[in-house]
């Protein structure tokens, strides 16, 4: 009986121990989606998964505001001038990092990275830019 204790309590420490690392050892193959950390401005272009428009698209660009209201659409022909005119407005808005909240290859939304909602200005600042091959 005594083996049998030591057995299964070896097993149980060995499952936990599995469970750890596999969290601590980052999977290569998994598709980086969802909320991220806060990101320097200059690595954005290598981190977002977004793939950009095909043959005859155009990448639209929404700009919204802290309240959630749409501000405005910006449309571009190339991925790289999306990513040129998100680095442009986050620089302007005197911020040298961002957090992505998706990043997949079909949409990269990306915002400020703290905020308080406070003061004149509340709501009337811009939040955040989202990237889509298709107009929203």
């Amino acid at each position: 009986m005594p083996n049998f204790v030591y057995i299964l309590g070896l097993g149980i420490l060995l499952v936990v121990v599995g469970g750890i690392l596999k969290r601590w050892v980052p999977d290569e193959t998994k598709e980086k989606s969802g909320r991220t950390g806060v990101v320097n401005l200059d690595a954005l272009a290598d981190i977002l998964l977004f793939e950009g428009p095909t043959e005859g698209q155009v990448v639209f660009m929404r700009v919204f505001r802290q309240s959630g209201n749409d501000e405005r659409y910006q449309e571009f022909d190339t991925k790289e001038e999306a990513l040129m005119a998100i680095a442009t407005q986050f620089r302007r808005m005197k911020e040298p990092t961002v957090r992505i909240w998706t990043n997949t290859p079909s949409c990269a939304d990306v915002r400020r990275p703290y905020g308080s909602g406070k003061g004149t200005r509340e709501g009337k600042k811009i939040w955040g830019l989202e990237i889509t091959p298709e107009r929203p």
